[in-house]
């Protein structure tokens, strides 16, 4: 049984864990690096289609810890990403303690206390 985490009680939603997230970016990002170098290896190509492939290495590395995370948390959070969904929609509270909208619009809090 979960413990409050992400998941709660639900089976299907396992709990979220910081550790899993960055390990799995990480092994996502070094598998398509060592592709890339692998074919860099391989073909051995000239300077500048060698610094192609390369970038298009680290591009696609960026891609995969991405695509990976957004995965990752998606299915420990749900696709809308709140655990428990505020009734107003939004998540952070005003810092002023007012979660009432103001009615200029502005959610800072404003110098005059007034609201």
């Amino acid at each position: 049984m979960n413990r409050g985490g992400a998941g709660g009680d639900d089976p299907a939603r396992p709990e979220f864990s910081l550790g899993r997230l960055a390990l799995t970016a990480l092994g996502a990002a070094t598998g398509v690096l060592l592709l890339a170098t692998v074919v860099i290896v391989v073909l051995r190509p000239g300077p500048v289609v060698g610094l192609i492939v390369a970038l298009a290495g680290v591009a696609g590395a960026i891609a995969a810890m991405g695509v990976v995370s957004t995965r990752t948390t998606r299915r420990a959070f749900g696709p809308d990403g709140n655990d428990t969904p505020r009734r107003d929609g939004s998540d952070t509270p005003r810092r002023d303690g007012d979660d009432t909208p103001r009615g200029d619009g502005d959610d800072t809090p404003r110098g005059d206390g007034a609201g």
